[in-house]
């Protein structure tokens, strides 16, 4: 038997006074989820860590942790492998582009560099390196525009950090590192500026059409997750497939097998993975996560309409043609409130189709 499961982060919401009280999903035009739904069984379940930020995503792979010192770092630095001590924090850095702003506060965030070549990635990284580890800090390579700076004995709750994809167009001033212990990584944001300024890679990139690699953005730090602690047995013949680096970390870390791809492959890849025999599958899309925590309603509605003429049509297509019985899951991590740009902790929705019942 087939065993699928469709997650599509903060896909869940809450009802909407824009959209006559519906919520984005109910909204939204999603003929194929509407019959699962009618022919099947739907209903709200409460899903942990769902106030937890990007950390919603354990409850997908049914890990158990201390929310508090587990951070997004704390999976993505071990799935690249990246060596650290139990006592050490870590943190994210990723490669972003800010304005040419003179004062470090008054740039705006103007984009992630996910265009980055590889080549460019171990430039930059070995250079800023130079400038910024010492006893106390590592700046280690991870890929493309993802990379980590371990913290030697760091405070794995050093204030309030932010994302990256929460302050895209915005001025940087009311997003930068603020508690008792941030300056340090004030300093190492404010220094990575000053090396990467006329950077040779930076200056090919500007000629080349591209925005420059403006500073690191330090974010998501956590302790070191132990070794295969959570690990959760029927994982281990579980294929994931997602476009969210940090789904694939937490699924390697619970023993699934992973696929990391874009956008773009998640409805083939998923496809010619039940084609080539496997029988347990997650698929998990973060599209409408991101929508809803920009505020952005309409982009919400039509990400959903997508995921039900895209990876929810050709799965189910595929399942029902290959004549096998199959059970599939459509469901969400987590709330995310687009008239809030924030997670919101509520139940989300879920629908559940098996072929023997129908």
């Amino acid at each position: 038997m087939n065993e699928v499961t469709i997650v599509f982060g903060g896909m869940s919401d809450r009802p909407d006074s824009r959209i006559n009280n519906l919520t984005p999903f109910e909204a939204a035009r999603t003929p194929f989820m509407d019959y699962l739904a009618e022919n099947g069984t739907s209903g709200y379940e409460q899903t942990e860590y769902a106030n937890a930020e990007d950390l919603s995503v354990l409850s997908v792979f049914g890990l158990k942790t201390d929310v508090h010192n587990v951070g997004r770092a704390s999976f993505e630095s071990r799935y690249f492998g990246i060596d650290t001590e139990p006592e050490d924090a870590v943190l994210c850095c990723t490669f972003v582009s800010l304005s040419d702003d003179e004062d470090y506060n008054d740039k705006t965030m103007l984009g992630i560099c996910h265009d980055i070549e590889e080549e460019e990635a171990r430039q930059l990284t070995e250079d800023l390196s130079k400038a910024i580890n010492n006893e106390i800090f590592s700046l280690q390579y991870g890929g493309g525009s993802e990379h980590f700076l371990i913290w030697k004995q760091g405070e794995p709750n050093p204030g309030r950090l932010y994302s990256p994809q929460s302050v895209l167009g915005m001025n940087i001033c009311d997003f930068m590192p603020v508690g008792e212990f941030t300056d340090p990584l004030t300093d190492i944001m404010k220094k990575s500026s000053v090396v990467l300024q006329e950077h040779p890679v930076n200056i090919a990139r500007i000629n080349a059409g591209k925005l420059p690699v403006s500073s690191l953005w330090l974010w998501g730090i956590g302790k070191p997750v132990p070794e295969n602690q959570y690990q959760n047995s029927e994982n281990c013949h579980t294929l994931t497939v997602s476009d969210d680096l940090l789904v694939c970390s937490v699924a390697a870390y619970a023993g699934s097998d992973t696929v990391c791809i874009q956008e773009e492959q998640l409805s083939e890849t998923a496809v010619n993975a039940l084609k080539n025999g496997i029988k347990r599958l997650i698929v998990y899309g973060r599209q409408p996560k991101d929508f809803g925590l920009s505020g952005d309603l309409k982009g919400k509605i039509s990400c959903i309409e997508k995921i039900d003429s895209g990876p929810v049509s050709a799965i189910y297509q595929y399942l029902r043609q290959s004549g096998e019985a199959y059970s599939l899951k459509i469901t969400s991590d987590c709330t995310v409130s687009v008239s809030l740009c924030s997670y919101c902790g509520d139940p989300v929705r879920y629908i559940v189709y098996e072929s023997q019942n129908a």
